[in-house]
């Protein structure tokens, strides 16, 4: 095996080298380490710390440092250190608050900070805060609601806040959220479903809104009389298409008097005998348009007569379940 020549190595070559074989050292050209080089020396080997140029490290190289070797911190240049270098370092390493110079962080800094450091909120400058960055401190840290400026929420800002906090539904501006917001809301948390104005959905956020609760196996109450033509037609399209993957998935939408003609045209074979006993525990008036009886298994008729024991004439083993349901 040939001889490594030595002198070809560059600095993050020795680096890497030394991070894994640590012995090497007193074969190493220190000074082609630059500043990223030794900082990631350092962290891994610090027993090399007596060999660094320390006034090449820059924010970034220290706040990465003292996050994992903070016994360095005698040897740091804080002015160095950005708004992001800071909130990096605080929220690992936040005894060094002391030295934090608070109006480098802007608002993006702060909302990071805050969510995993609470505890220096009374130093933050709320002004730097965007709609974004209060949405995203709430989410996590709810208790600060009284600090945000709720003037600066979008639409998309609410929508995605009250999906995990729907407490603060009181403080929403309604008519900011558009249709993709609705969408995206509606499908976590439809009880807001009286403050939509569907007119802002389109097409494909309506099919968004449905078939993600049908595949959560949720339902979604949505009233006639907040529908317009548009919408109506829009739901029909949509019950169309989906049901050809999803068999049962017009059935789910609590729209039984919105679409009739949709039900009036379907086309009933598609449906397997498990289907229909899904389908029957919850709709029974489509009893008439079963054909499967003689497919139900034991046990279906057992849950399916406990819910609708007027279906026992169907029942194959009518029998067996006579006694219980007289």
């Amino acid at each position: 095996m040939p001889k490594c020549d030595i002198t070809e190595l560059y600095g993050y070559h020795w680096s890497f080298l030394l991070c894994k074989q640590p012995q090497l050292g007193d074969f190493c050209y220190w000074g082609l380490l630059d500043n990223h080089d030794w900082t990631q020396l350092i962290i891994q080997q610090p027993q090399f710390a007596d060999k660094c140029v320390w006034e090449e490290l820059i924010g970034e190289d220290w706040s990465n440092l003292l996050i994992q070797q903070p016994q360095f911190a005698d040897k740091c240049v804080w002015k160095k250190l950005n708004g992001e270098d800071w909130c990096e370092l605080l929220i690992q390493q936040p005894q060094f608050a002391d030295k934090c110079v608070w109006k480098k962080l802007n608002g993006d800094n702060w909302c990071e900070l805050l969510i995993q450091q609470p505890q220096f909120a009374d130093k933050c400058d709320w002004q730097k805060f965007t709609g974004g960055n209060c949405c995203e401190l709430l989410i996590q840290q709810p208790q600060f609601a009284d600090k945000c400026d709720w003037q600066k929420f979008t639409g998309g800002n609410w929508s995605k806040l009250l999906i995990q906090q729907p407490q603060f539904a009181d403080k929403c501006d309604w008519d900011k959220l558009k249709g993709d917001d609705w969408g995206k809301l509606l499908i976590q948390q439809p009880q807001f479903v009286d403050k939509c104005d569907w007119e802002t959905l389109y097409f494909e956020e309506w099919r968004k809104v449905l078939t993600s609760r049908y595949r959560a196996s949720k339902q979604i109450k949505i009233h006639e009389k907040n529908l317009s033509e548009k919408d109506k037609n829009c739901i029909l399209q949509i019950a169309k298409e989906e049901s050809e993957s999803f068999p049962l998935f017009a059935f789910s939408l609590e729209l039984m008097d919105l679409i009739p003609d949709f039900y009036a045209q379907y086309d009933w074979n598609k449906l397997t005998y498990r289907d229909w006993y899904i389908l029957l525990m919850d709709h029974p008036q489509f009893a008439d348009k079963c054909d499967m009886w003689d497919k139900f298994r034991f046990e279906d008729w057992e849950r399916l007569l406990t819910k609708h024991p007027e279906f026992l004439d169907k029942c194959p083993f009518k029998n067996l379940f006579k006694k219980n349901l007289l």
